[in-house]
């Protein structure tokens, strides 16, 4: 007999901009794509949502279609932000063109 144990977590990200805006939003870590679409929903009372995914061009190429249809199950609009794979890549200007 097997036993699978899922890791997950999510963040939640409440920070002001440099426009006095808030920004509210949550970011979910899993171990496996099937669980994104239900922790979605649970998570956002409303459907009227865009959702990100963010993925280097290894990964995505291996996945995000298969994790886009998913959330697009459960999300109004969902956006991929691929960035070039490699350690260089991982930094703060990376960050600013999300």
């Amino acid at each position: 007999m097997c036993e699978v144990n899922t890791m997950s977590y999510e963040i939640n990200v409440n920070c002001k901009n440099m426009k006095s805006k808030v920004l509210d939003y949550s970011v979910f870590i899993y171990d496996s794509f099937n669980e994104l679409p239900n922790a979605l929903i649970q998570s956002v009372s409303d459907c009227n949502l865009s959702v990100c995914v963010v993925s280097d061009s290894h990964v995505s190429s291996l996945y995000s279609e298969k994790v886009i249809k998913l959330l697009e199950t459960c999300a109004k609009r969902v956006l991929l932000f691929e960035f070039e794979a490699g350690e260089q890549q991982k930094n703060l200007r990376t960050v600013e063109k999300l």
